[in-house]
């Protein structure tokens, strides 16, 4: 099973490098540097809506099943969070499926769903209790 770690070992190195500027000094200055310190704040309801209407929102921390919404019209899932592993699910009229899944790191990560089906929606998140969240459901346009 070593092997089979030494892809996502690789991915979580090279992710800080993205940029080709900094991919010299990122991995000694990974703990140390400032911009990763920034960035322990989630974006907020606002930011990861980009100015389409909310229509439920939430934000935590650990495992919870959340409050069903019910909505009328197709809506996308904005999920933020400070790190994993983090799995969350979807319950609906049909059934209850994994949306978003994210393996053990650091560093704040956003994911949006494709467009869901209006209904009555439940989301539960799985994840450890340092790990804090913040899911948005917006309007489809």
């Amino acid at each position: 099973s070593g092997n089979a770690d030494d892809p996502e070992t690789y991915v979580k190195l090279q992710d800080p490098t993205t940029s080709d500027t900094l991919s010299s000094e990122s991995p000694q200055t990974d703990g140390a540097s400032p911009k990763l310190e920034e960035q322990k704040n989630l974006p907020g309801f606002q930011a990861l809506a980009s100015g389409r209407g909310i229509i439920a929102s939430f934000e935590g921390s650990g495992t919870q099943v959340l409050s069903n919404f019910t909505t009328d019209q197709s809506y996308f899932l904005i999920i933020a969070t400070t790190g994993g592993p983090i799995k969350v699910s979807v319950e609906d009229n049909s059934d209850k499926r994994r949306i978003f899944s994210r393996p053990l790191g650091n560093g704040i990560t956003t994911y949006e769903t494709g467009k869901m089906d209006s209904g009555q929606i439940e989301v539960s998140v799985e994840t450890d209790k340092g790990i804090n969240w913040q899911i948005i459901a917006v309007k489809d346009g």
